[in-house]
């Protein structure tokens, strides 16, 4: 039997694009929605049994379209398709339940595979954070801040540390591995590890569970490249404070790190 699918975008060339792509794999598309409002009804009539939103939709976007799906079923399952550089509103979307996402423009399979993965994920207790999440911090806040930037390629670690720099941080620690992370975090106690995902050895995903493990207070950032949605689905329930797509603008970075760091700690507990 087909899964059924609903798509929601404001979009028209969009909803077509996304449509056709799953007809083709066999998907039923059973209905389309042009705004938030619109998908929340179109769920409750046609019971889909999955989603693709749109993140930013004219009217209720797709975050507030997630909150009303989840609240009228908590098993709704939802798949995000957004563009680059949205990845805070993505992070407060999964945060409210959805499952995964896409960045436009994606190849035919990765959306495929995508919803497939979408199909078959466990529904997990929602994730809270840390931190609030919009406030966009004065640059001084970070003055005075440790940093610790691991990652397995020289340049990305160059680049991060010139952000890291230009915003005023002024004591940055480097690490190429997660076992390497995982004792300078011990050793130095930074006030936040920007995480490469996948390293040789002790990937990221594991380092960073260690190091919240032992500190649960630990603020951790996820910079990593595309292809590893899985993985950052996995890293935000266990939770982290955001995460960045490589390739990634640098003052798109940067404004993440000025949020972070410039945010004391006093938003809701994990």
């Amino acid at each position: 039997m087909s899964a059924k699918v609903l798509v929601a975008d404001d979009s028209a060339f969009m909803r077509m694009t996304v449509s056709t792509i799953l007809q083709k794999c066999g998907f039923e598309i059973v209905g389309e929605a042009e705004s938030g409002e619109e998908a929340i009804e179109k769920y409750k009539q046609l019971s889909p049994d999955v989603v693709s939103l749109d993140l930013v939709m004219a009217g209720s976007g797709g975050i507030d379209a997630v909150k009303g799906m989840i609240a009228h079923d908590p098993n709704a399952r939802i798949l995000m398709v957004s563009a680059l550089g949205q990845e805070a509103l993505i992070f407060d979307a999964i945060q409210a339940g959805a499952l995964g996402f896409v960045i436009k423009p994606f190849e035919d399979e990765y959306l495929v595979s995508e919803v497939r993965r979408v199909l078959r994920a466990k529904k997990e207790q929602t994730v809270t954070s840390s931190h609030d999440k919009h406030r966009t911090p004065a640059l001084e806040d970070a003055k005075e801040k440790k940093v610790l930037v691991v990652d397995d390629s020289d340049n990305a670690r160059l680049l991060i540390r010139t952000i890291l720099k230009k915003i005023g941080v002024k004591e940055v620690e480097e690490a190429r591995t997660g076992e390497e992370a995982i004792r300078k975090y011990r050793e130095t106690k930074p006030d936040l590890i920007t995480m490469d995902v996948v390293m040789p050895g002790v990937g990221g995903i594991k380092a960073t569970r260690e190091i919240l493990f032992s500190d649960p207070d630990a603020r951790v950032l996820v910079v990593t490249a595309m292809g590893h949605q899985d993985l950052l689905f996995e890293s935000i329930q266990d939770g982290v404070e955001g995460f960045v797509i490589k390739p990634f603008e640098p003052d798109h970075l940067a404004e993440e790190l000025k949020r972070i760091l410039g945010d004391n700690g006093d938003g809701p507990a994990r």
